[in-house]
């Protein structure tokens, strides 16, 4: 079970904050740029990493994974 959580939580770690980064500066069908400076882009990124990162280790203890 251990394993398992660790692939799936690097996969929503690595996956889900690089999606909702895009979707915010550039638009849902990237047909617009909405924030066009890169530094904003990187602090989203790593806002939405931390934040998903923090999740999964959150509900990992929850869940009694590290047990």
């Amino acid at each position: 079970m251990g394993l398992l959580y660790a692939i799936f939580s690097i996969f929503i770690t690595l996956f889900f904050p690089k999606q909702i980064t895009d979707v915010i500066c550039y638009g849902r069908h990237r047909d617009r740029e909405n924030i066009k400076s890169k530094k904003i882009y990187c602090l989203i990124y790593v806002f939405w990493t931390l934040f998903f990162a923090l999740f999964c280790l959150m509900m990992g203890s929850a869940s009694g994974v590290n047990k």
